[in-house]
């Protein structure tokens, strides 16, 4: 920081505000020759720009006023039954009028942060949990209470204890994300959801549900959301168009009760009017003709040969004492190496072997846990995925002065 900045009177809210982790590894990764497993980005060969160049002249030319023109706050109308539509697939009843547009899913969990934190409350979180959501949170100057998670989410006995013990009413939300998790790619299992929301009802806390991936499934079969088993309006679902159609066009929305989505939309309207009408005009057209139900299985099958590829290659290239997931859907692999390593002194190393990946403690919400790494696998094809493996692995092997990793 210059003295020139140390000068400018910021706000409280700024006060360890720093470039997060997954921004300085893909600044690292923006090297020639180097192979990143950093970022948890869509496959560009996956957008697709032709269906959208056609979408959006479509659109345009049908109706010029409505795409040029100031929009609704809540969203296009047309878009608006569709996402409710697509949400209800996973159980849930949430009609049109529920459904806020944003932009982006990251707008939404600024929003929710906005409307029920004050400073001082707590936010629930799973360790390790996504880091956008925490950044987001924090600057609303609140504190988080850290449960366990396990393959099949998170510990429902830690949260129940927790809330149990809030006597001053501070615990104000819960954020998880159920669907192949960022960062482990874990899946809360159905049994672990049902008694989540037993708990959740009898203490009346609220849910951001983030299911940013939760239509990329490789495996398993296709579970219920989180929402479908809430009777008292407590489940706010977030979901986003960016891992499936376009991460460029922004288009994540917010389905909430009733109470809830008025003065989210009001939010909404004080920070940026409303989401770029020209963009939901064409999602909508995406959605409404079919192109995205027979596109989601080319997804899936593409991501699924990048996913298998990394798996391969981590049982069969990294020493024994790494731990790894095995995720049945989304973009990513939580490894967890010997505990003398750190994730972060290894990415300062990995640029001799020219690779990347995202160290994984500023995934802690309470901090520790420096021996673990988020590897992504969907920016790279199969055989790409391979080699960046094998340089991680090689990475490893200098750091610990095990063999070199063929």
């Amino acid at each position: 920081m210059t003295s020139t900045h140390a000068q400018v009177p910021y706000a409280d809210r700024m006060r360890g505000l720093v470039p997060s982790g997954i921004r300085k590894a893909l600044i690292a990764a923006n090297q020639p020759g180097l192979v990143s497993l950093a970022g948890g980005v869509p496959a560009t060969e996956s957008l697709p720009a032709e269906r959208f160049q056609a979408a959006f002249a479509q659109v345009l030319r049908a109706d010029p006023g409505r795409f040029l023109q100031y929009g609704h706050t809540e969203g296009y109308a047309p878009l608006r039954e569709l996402i409710a539509e697509r949400t209800n697939r996973f159980g849930s009843t949430f009609t049109a009028d529920r459904i806020l547009v944003t932009n982006g899913s990251q707008q939404g969990l600024d929003l929710v942060g906005r409307l029920l934190l004050n400073p001082g409350d707590k936010v629930v979180v799973e360790s390790p949990s996504y880091l956008g959501a925490l950044e987001t949170f924090r600057q609303y100057q609140v504190g988080f209470e850290v449960i366990p998670s396990d393959d099949e989410g998170p510990d429902v006995n830690a949260l129940a204890a927790l809330l149990a013990a809030d006597r001053d009413h501070r615990l104000r939300l819960f954020y998880t994300m159920p669907n192949f998790a960022n960062p482990t790619g874990v899946t809360m299992s159905l049994p672990r959801r049902r008694a989540l929301m037993n708990v959740v009802t009898r203490f009346g806390i609220h849910v951001l549900e983030d299911d940013a991936y939760g239509e990329l499934r490789y495996g398993g079969s296709t579970l219920p959301s989180l929402a479908s088993f809430d009777t008292d309006g407590l489940v706010i679902y977030s979901g986003s168009f960016s891992k499936v159609l376009s991460p460029g066009l922004r288009i994540g929305w917010l389905a909430s009760s009733e109470a809830l989505v008025e003065p989210l939309q009001s939010l909404k309207e004080r920070s940026d009017l409303h989401s770029a009408t020209g963009a939901q005009m064409a999602v909508a057209e995406l959605l409404s003709d079919g192109f995205l139900d027979t596109h989601v299985p080319d997804l899936i099958s593409l991501y699924r040969a990048r996913r298998d590829a990394m798996l391969t290659e981590l049982g069969r290239g990294l020493p024994a004492e790494v731990r790894h997931t095995r995720p049945d859907g989304g973009f990513f692999v939580w490894c967890v190496l010997p505990s003398q390593l750190d994730g972060g002194e290894l990415l300062a190393r990995a640029a001799a072997h020219r690779v990347a990946f995202v160290p994984g403690a500023e995934f802690h919400a309470g901090g520790g846990s420096p021996n673990t790494v988020r590897l992504s696998f969907s920016g790279l094809p199969p055989d790409l995925v391979t080699e960046a493996v094998r340089r991680f692995g090689a990475v490893l092997a200098d750091a610990v002065a095990l063999p070199a990793v063929r």
